[in-house]
C-alpha cells in the first residue's frame, strides 16, 4: 500500500539521568506494522496494535530476566473478526 510501517523501539535511562540509544524491541516486531499503544505504569506490560486479521491487540510482558514475551493475542472478546 506504500505506507511505512511502525515498529516499537525501547530506550532505558541510565542512573545519571541519561538516555541510551533506542533499540528495536526484535522480539514485538515483524515486517508487518506494530504500534504501541498502552505500557502499565509499572513499565511491566506493553499493549501492542499488530495489523493482523484486520488488525488486532496483543500484550507483551516483562519477564524477571528483563526480556519482553513474544506477543499474546488478547481474549477474543477484544479481539474479533467484526473490525
Amino acid at each position: 500500500d506504500l505506507f511505512y510501517f511502525e515498529d516499537i523501539y525501547l530506550s532505558k535511562r541510565s542512573a545519571d539521568g541519561e538516555w541510551q540509544k533506542p533499540e528495536l524491541l526484535s522480539v514485538v516486531n515483524t515486517e508487518r506494522h506494530e504500534a504501541s499503544v498502552f505500557l502499565t505504569s509499572e513499565g511491566t506490560q506493553l499493549l501492542i496494535y499488530k495489523d493482523e486479521n484486520g488488525g488486532d491487540l496483543f500484550v507483551s510482558k516483562l519477564g524477571k530476566n528483563g526480556q519482553w514475551s513474544k506477543p499474546k493475542s488478547i481474549s477474543t472478546n477484544v479481539n474479533s473478526s467484526f473490525k
